[in-house]
């Protein structure tokens, strides 16, 4: 089993509005993002700033090829 550990920080102020980035505090415009991908499962945890975070666990299915 090949383990993938892969992170992002990514700088969304760019991305909105002059008039939001006034008023958000200070790096809360940064997202986090980590990623486990060991094939069939994977998880990624997306987090804040200030602390909120949001955990995805997911696994892959085998096709049959009946799928639509």
């Amino acid at each position: 089993m090949c383990i993938t550990n892969v992170e992002f920080l990514v700088f969304i102020g760019s991305k909105v509005p002059s008039f939001i980035r006034l008023l958000a505090p200070k790096g809360s415009l940064e997202v986090h993002e980590e990623a486990w991908n060991a094939y069939p499962y994977c998880k990624t945890v997306i987090s804040v700033s200030d602390g909120q975070l949001c955990m995805l666990l997911g696994s892959h299915q085998h096709a049959t090829g009946l799928e639509n």
